[in-house]
């Protein structure tokens, strides 16, 4: 949720009133900061939403057509309910 504000506010604005450089600011549009991961590191950023693909598409198939939640019954060590006191 905070990263979500500071890219709303201009965290790089910010920064720069803390941390001076001697570049020329320049005004970039929002479309131009919303596609810059995509210009800058394509590579990161493409593996980046191919694991969000990944990760969607794996909740669909786990979650799809069941009745009740199959995680606890197939991974109870990750859940929460059935892992212990350690991670409460």
């Amino acid at each position: 949720m905070f990263s979500v504000i500071g890219g709303l506010i201009g965290i790089e604005q910010l920064y720069a009133r803390q941390f001076p450089s001697e570049h020329v600011e320049q005004n970039v549009s929002f479309a131009r900061q919303l596609i810059a991961p995509l210009l800058d590191a394509p590579l990161a950023a493409s593996t980046g939403l191919l694991a969000v693909l990944v990760g969607f598409a794996a909740a669909y198939f786990l979650y799809a057509k069941a009745a009740k939640d199959p995680l606890p019954g197939n991974a109870g060590g990750l859940c929460a309910r059935h892992a212990g006191p350690l991670l409460l």
